[in-house]
């Protein structure tokens, strides 16, 4: 992988994590948890953590990802040096993703605080 290839995989990997943080800025803190009942359905869990309500919601998906192997060859034709790259793609493999998105409300179940862990491919439902 090249390092420019790097670089925009970096660079995909953070807007999605941003479009998930200004999902949940803009449509859920300082409102009522109800709005993210109504886009998320019922949270997994409902705790209280440090004298804080925590409400929950995970989700858990599977994902098909080709696998391949690359090979270089190298040689020389008379004085020129020559090389060749080959893919060998193989069976795919399945990936489970899984992620938490966290509610802190307060006393009157508006939302204070949030947080969220896990993949990328499964967060994507919070960034709608």
């Amino acid at each position: 992988m090249t390092m420019r290839n790097i670089l925009v995989l970096i660079a995909a990997l953070l807007a999605g994590c941003a479009s998930i943080d200004a999902t949940i800025q803009q449509k859920y803190l300082g409102r009522h948890v109800d709005e993210a009942i109504r886009s998320y359905g019922y949270p997994t869990q409902e705790r209280h953590v440090a004298g804080r309500k925590v409400y929950s919601w995970q989700v858990q998906n599977s994902m098909m990802v080709p696998n391949y192997t690359t090979s270089t060859t190298t040689g020389t034709v008379g004085r020129y040096p020559v090389y060749g790259t080959t893919q060998q793609y193989g069976a795919p493999t399945i990936h489970q993703m899984s992620c938490q998105l966290d509610l802190e409300v307060d006393g009157a179940e508006i939302v204070s605080n949030y947080s969220w862990a896990g993949h990328l491919g499964a967060c994507g439902l919070f960034a709608r």
